[in-house]
């Protein structure tokens, strides 16, 4: 009969690797990165495995939500990813599934647990915000080099919180302002870094006062701060 047959060639879903997932994620901040999760059709010779994928929850997402005929021992990647825009950190960790299954499988249906640990959100802070360079114009040939100095950029968000911060020229045409660094990075809840800003006038800089803003963006509370650089030629 075709029951028979259906049953001597069924198909079997095998999960993994992984056969469960952890997620960290940022609070607020949308879809992360997906991973993925292999499946298999382990069932019998001559078996077609066809999959509808599904989640137990509104953030949690699988791609594709079908993945069919799978032969025997063939395999595709389901794509799961996170959207923790309207999750919460004092919440986390939070706990779903992803649901594979086919009607025909010898082990319909099989679950992929997801777990998700929600982190708050950074907050960028500086000090001081703003720094001023004294540079003596030359009679003529380069100018005498200019000490450096430095600001600190903290994360002062909450615990867990972590900051991936970026720098960068907001007017981005002061020739003058030669170097910043580090100018990426990662810092934990609390955790400080010491920017160090060096300028440097071009041969021929006329005397005058120059100003300059450097922006430190990054996922945060706060989105960014600034830090004011001025250098005055005398």
């Amino acid at each position: 009969s075709i029951g028979e047959l259906k049953s001597a060639f069924a198909p079997a879903i095998l999960v993994g690797p992984p056969s469960s997932l952890v997620f960290t994620v940022d609070e607020g901040r949308g879809y992360c990165q997906p991973q993925p999760v292999q499946v298999t059709n382990s069932g019998v010779y001559g078996s077609l495995l066809s999959l509808t994928n599904t989640t137990s929850s509104p953030w949690l997402k699988a791609v594709p939500a079908n993945l069919g005929h799978l032969a025997f021992n063939e395999s595709a990647n389901v794509e799961v990813s996170v959207d923790s825009t309207n999750l919460l950190a004092a919440k986390s960790p939070y706990a779903a599934t992803v649901t594979v299954q086919d009607v025909n499988a010898s082990n319909n249906p099989q679950a992929i647990p997801v777990s998700v640990v929600v982190r708050p959100k950074a907050i960028i802070s500086t000090s001081p915000l703003a720094l001023v360079f004294y540079a003596t114009r030359p009679i003529s040939g380069p100018f005498a080099p200019v000490p450096s100095q430095q600001f600190t950029l903290q994360n002062t968000g909450p615990t867990g919180s972590v900051l991936e911060y970026l720098i960068q020229k907001l007017v981005g045409l002061s020739d003058w302002l030669a170097a910043y660094t580090p100018v990426s990075g990662t810092l934990a809840a609390s955790a400080t870094q010491a920017i160090t800003v060096v300028v440097q006038p071009p041969e021929g800089t006329l005397s005058g006062t120059y100003t300059e803003t450097l922006r430190i963006s990054g996922y945060s509370e706060n989105a960014y701060q600034d830090v004011e650089v001025t250098l005055i030629v005398v």
